[in-house]
């Protein structure tokens, strides 16, 4: 083996290593962005131009709902919602200002007969006679 021989393999054994380095760097800053980063799925409805009574204390009143499924995925302005809006997939309602409250469920109270539970005397949560 001449002299000559030794020094291209020893080259390319260095740029081998120094391409395997960087493909090694390229793979660990790409995965360190995307997990600084994460995709964000696209809400289904949002309601806009509102004012929202969220009866949080560090955020008592926003401006926008975005919803997904059924479940609320951000609370705030319009602005803060706009990434969670996909075109052709979520509906935008525009509340010109109308009220959102949350968490009221009709519990499908007949009035006359919750007035006289009020009023009268409640053994409901009595046991025995006694």
């Amino acid at each position: 083996m001449s002299f000559r021989n030794v020094g291209l393999q020893h080259n390319i054994s260095g740029q081998a290593l120094r391409l395997r380095a960087s493909l090694l760097l390229l793979f660990l800053l790409g995965g360190t962005l995307l997990a600084q980063q994460p995709a964000l799925r696209p809400a289904n409805l949002i309601l806009r131009n509102a004012k929202v009574w969220t009866l949080d204390e560090e955020l008592p009143e926003a401006q926008a709902v975005a919803i997904r499924g059924n479940r609320i995925v951000k609370v705030g302005s319009n602005k803060d919602v706009q990434d969670l809006f996909s075109a052709g997939y979520t509906r935008v309602i525009n509340l010109r200002g109308k009220l959102v409250l949350p968490g009221f469920i009709d519990s499908h109270t007949h009035f006359d007969a919750a007035g006289r539970l009020l009023f009268g005397l409640n053994l409901l949560d009595a046991n025995d006679p006694e």
